[in-house]
């Protein structure tokens, strides 16, 4: 019973914070709607004021105090709070601004008299030239006050305007990426919950430590892997590549090529003669006649991998061995042939 209470106080509340949220973003639209009715200068200055009071009783406030007492020791608590008034202040005024942007910026250029935006009549002019004289131009600009001003002017004037902004100071915000995901609608990480999960975790591990480290592994692993089993075969081995063994081919070219093939306690020819050794004695077919055509390939004499395969007879069986011979056979008469066949490690 208590089970079945809680399962639907869940529901209940899941419920009320949908419409919750619901009646909230109704009521901020109409506050919008509300603020466009009012003199904006007046707007700006009341809702200033009204953060300055409400501001302080908010948590985040407090939070705010301790962040600029560490960050700055040597200003005084008096400081400190005319610091946070003009935050909030500031905050204030972006609200009523925000409804009243547009606005403000055709009314300044309507009536340079205005003082909220003042542009001086040669910035007027030069912005009448750059639509008539028919000619591309690059501008430079920078935040006035709270806003990027220039798309507005340029929309106001009817110019075709193209926006490039310099990267952010904020990592996060300046390597941010776009995917469209399609199908998709209200809840993308839901209708498509793989994809999402995907990018995200794709997002965030490229900027982590960890995969510059598994991109260098792969990157060293694809150079060795490419030195022993030859460019042509990899390159075959690529152009056959498909979706669903991507994730293995990976793994091999990290750990395989870029780690224990890479590491510097045994030469490339006795790292050859031990996989053939082993691949031998466990007898992996397709494995064990890829090597030796790339050892042959690579230029390892033919009497090494007799020695080889005897070696291999003794403590692995004779049977074993007999298939490495025969597989060595065949590749030592269609040398000047490719194999066919396609790596998996």
């Amino acid at each position: 019973m208590r089970k079945e209470l809680r399962h639907l106080a869940r529901r209940v509340g899941r419920r009320f914070k949908k419409i919750l949220n619901s009646i909230l973003g109704r009521l901020a639209l109409l506050l919008l709607k509300a603020i466009r009715w009012t003199n904006p200068y007046w707007m700006a200055d009341f809702g200033g004021r009204f953060m300055r009071i409400v501001g302080p009783w908010l948590p985040e406030h407090r939070t705010g105090r301790v962040n600029l007492a560490a960050a700055f020791p040597e200003k005084s608590p008096a400081e400190i709070e005319n610091i946070l008034g003009g935050v909030w202040d500031n905050l204030g005024r972006v609200a009523a601004e925000f409804a009243h942007i547009d606005r403000l910026v055709a009314a300044a250029m309507q009536h340079p008299g205005l003082t909220f935006i003042t542009y001086g009549p040669e910035t007027l002019e030069r912005a009448r030239q750059l639509r008539t004289d028919g000619k591309p131009a690059l501008l430079f600009a920078a935040h006035l006050a709270n806003w990027e001003l220039p798309i507005l002017g340029a929309n106001h004037f009817q110019l075709d305007l193209t926006l490039l902004y310099r990267r952010s100071n904020l990592d996060g915000i300046a390597d941010a990426v776009l995917h469209v995901v399609d199908p998709g609608a209200h809840l993308a990480n839901v209708e498509q919950a793989g994809r999402v999960t995907k990018l995200l975790a794709t997002h965030i591990a490229s900027h982590t430590s960890a995969l510059a480290q598994r991109s260098a592994a792969v990157s060293a692993g694809m150079t060795v892997r490419r030195q022993v089993l030859g460019d042509a075969h990899v390159d075959r081995s690529i152009a056959g590549a498909t979706e669903f063994p991507a994730p293995f081919q990976d793994f091999i070219t990290r750990t395989a090529w870029g780690d224990i093939w890479s590491r510097p306690g045994l030469d490339h020819h006795t790292r050859r003669l031990l996989t053939l050794a082993i691949l031998t004695a466990v007898g992996n077919e397709h494995e064990l006649d890829m090597h030796i055509r790339a050892a042959l390939r690579a230029g390892i004499d033919p009497d090494e991998l007799v020695e080889v395969f005897l070696h291999t007879a003794v403590y692995a069986g004779v049977p074993n061995s007999n298939l490495a011979f025969a597989l060595g056979k065949q590749a030592l008469a269609d040398l000047s042939a490719e194999p066919e066949e396609n790596e998996t490690t």
